[in-house]
């Protein structure tokens, strides 16, 4: 008897340097996923379960109207990395840090290394300060009230 997967999204597990050496068995494979079912948004960490084994990672596009599932560790690298910029103090604005997660995710999900973002956004968020420092020096802004 004949199987028919009908028309199946292709996803292909790939690796980078971030990705756990436990999980790099499952690089190369490819998985037909049913056209019934939503692959997860593209750049954000979810999980991958096939037979019981349960995987982290994200959707990517692979450049060629693909995709792939980059296994990533429990702990989402650049996510980490997203709560780690503004330093010890953490994000005050969450609107701030949903725009980077928002830009992250569509960056990954296009294929941008997840290195790249990680110290693009550092850099971005770096300049964005010493702007501000500058401008307050410079009095072109007025040095907002303190605690």
């Amino acid at each position: 008897m004949p199987l028919d997967l009908g028309n199946p999204t292709w996803l292909e597990i790939v690796a980078d340097g971030s990705t756990p050496p436990e999980v790099l068995t499952y690089v190369g494979i490819r998985i037909p996923v049913p056209e019934n079912i939503t692959l997860p948004t593209l750049g954000v960490q979810d999980t991958l379960t096939v037979s019981g084994i349960t995987v982290h990672g994200y959707v990517r596009d692979d450049g060629s109207g693909g995709y792939q599932w980059l296994l990533t560790p429990a702990v989402d690298p650049n996510i980490a990395a997203l709560n780690a910029i503004p330093g010890v103090a953490g994000w005050t604005s969450t609107t701030a840090r949903d725009v980077y997660a928002s830009l992250g995710g569509a960056l990954l999900g296009m294929g941008v290394p997840g290195a790249s973002v990680r110290s693009g956004f550092k850099q971005l968020y770096d300049a964005a300060i010493t702007n501000f420092v500058a401008a307050v020096a410079a009095g072109t802004i007025a040095q907002p009230p303190g605690p």
